[in-house]
């Protein structure tokens, strides 16, 4: 979306925040010569005006686990974090290594609870008024120790992570697998995204090759859509709609779960723009009704 906004007079988009500014308000250097960054009800789009509530502009970002059904049932949420209790599921089960369909299987799971339910990662993130989440017990790096220890993981070299799914989290995982590697656990990851090409491609196997079609996880930039809850909420299973996809070309998803908030900020081409501040209403116009936005703007004497 920065891209087609750059190149393209009169253009209007919208991008995650971290992805254009500094999060003060200062867009990305290589950005500012083509993009200006336009606030929504006079309110600019920066960190502390979101968590002050001013700026309302945002969207989950969700991570699932890709395995079926059965599978999860039977393995993996047995062994999940319990934020309620603080403890791993492991510790009263008698999953271990041995348990772990893969290799690396045993470092996608340890990340994916740790984006989840880490001090370290609540940290990192940007979280806008979660209560639910800044209840749970989190898991603490001596408590990542103990699963590394437990899974007898290697400590010599990195563990290659694959996620899928939205181009939007790319960032935020980026700052997310940084903030995991300098805590100086004895183990290390490198996370791959480079396979990530949208948020409906993460339920589907059809779109990728080699160990990205295996990825464990997969993340969209919004909630799922035509999704049916299939289970209680304590492990929440989704499943997005395949209506229009051949049977073996989805996967099953499970323990589908926002692990932070992200910000929108709202860009046009420098070229030709027409006003600095938008409205909700004026937002809405243009996504739902399909209009031009510089005839919304124009439209109502801006």
């Amino acid at each position: 979306m920065i891209k087609k906004v750059a190149e393209t007079k009169n253009s209007f988009g919208y991008v995650s925040m971290m992805s254009i500014s500094d999060g003060e308000g200062n867009i990305h250097e290589e950005h500012a010569e083509e993009i200006e960054i336009i606030s929504l009800n006079g309110v600019e789009g920066t960190i502390e005006n979101i968590t002050n509530g001013s700026y309302n502009a945002y969207r989950p970002f969700n991570v699932f686990w890709r395995s079926t059904e059965q599978e999860w049932n039977d393995l993996w949420a047995p062994a999940m974090w319990n934020p309620e209790t603080g403890e791993w599921g492991w510790e009263k089960s008698d999953i271990d290594a041995s348990d772990m369909p893969k290799e690396d299987d045993a470092a996608h799971f340890l990340f994916f609870n740790w984006i989840l339910y880490s001090e370290r990662a609540y940290e990192t993130a940007i979280d806008i008024g979660d209560t639910e989440r800044t209840s749970d017990i989190r898991i603490t790096d001596e408590e990542v120790e103990e699963y590394i220890t437990h899974f007898g993981m290697k400590t010599d070299e990195p563990y290659e992570i694959y996620s899928v799914g939205s181009t939007s989290v790319v960032t935020s995982l980026g700052k997310l697998s940084q903030s995991f590697n300098s805590a100086d656990y004895s183990v290390t990851i490198e996370l791959n995204t480079s396979s990530h090409q949208g948020s409906s491609d993460a339920f589907r196997y059809d779109k990728f090759t080699g160990k990205a079609k295996d990825s464990r996880m997969g993340f969209q930039s919004k909630n799922g859509k035509n999704s049916e809850l299939m289970n209680d909420s304590s492990q929440s299973v989704w499943k997005y709609d395949t209506t229009d996809w051949n049977e073996d070309d989805y996967i099953d998803v499970e323990a589908y779960k926002t692990y932070e908030t992200d910000a929108l900020s709202f860009i046009v081409n420098k070229e030709g723009y027409y006003y600095d501040d938008l409205s909700e209403e004026q937002i809405l116009k243009i996504y739902s009704e399909n209009a031009s936005w510089a005839d919304v703007v124009l439209n109502e004497g801006k």
